[in-house]
């Protein structure tokens, strides 16, 4: 058994011929690799070029939403106030002609009170002196002859006659 390792043939060659393909293929394939990656990388830029755009985009339109939500806050603040003061005086309009309305019914009345109190007034002396007529009248019968009777009826009718005319 005489067998011989071949050196060239066995070992040398196969990895000869190895490293010659792995030069072609990377001669050959060096290239295109390489594109490939960059496009990937330059795809990946891009990607993430717009992913920082978009994210300062949403930061601007963020602070603008809060800055117009702030605006909003403050204008309903103003009309809120504008609003209860608005309330505030339109109270004090109706509280004030309610016053007014009251006062001017207080005159009335009290008007209507003095007009009923001098109509009583004026009734009660009629007939107080309806009463103190005819009073005097029947006294004055009683007590008087015939012939002073006429005198002082007729000066007490014109006495009468005066106190009516006075009130």
């Amino acid at each position: 058994m005489n067998e011989h390792f071949n050196w060239l043939s066995g070992f040398v060659l196969p990895y000869l011929n190895f490293f010659i393909f792995l030069s072609i293929l990377v001669f050959f394939a060096k290239a295109p690799v390489k594109e490939m990656i960059r496009k990937k990388r330059t795809s990946f830029e891009n990607l993430l070029s717009q992913a920082n755009n978009a994210k300062e985009e949403a930061i601007k339109k963020t602070t603008e939403l809060d800055l117009k939500l702030s605006k909003l806050d403050l204008l309903f603040e103003e009309k809120s106030k504008a609003i209860v003061l608005e309330a505030q005086v339109e109270a004090d309009k109706i509280v004030a002609e309610g016053k007014r309305q009251a006062e001017v019914l207080k005159e009335d009345a009290m008007r209507l009170v003095r007009e009923e109190a001098s109509k009583l007034k004026a009734s009660l002396q009629n007939e107080i002196l309806a009463e103190a007529k005819s009073a005097l009248l029947s006294k004055i019968k009683e007590e008087l002859s015939a012939e002073n009777k006429d005198f002082f009826v007729n000066k007490q009718i014109k006495e009468l006659s005066r106190l009516a005319s006075l009130s």
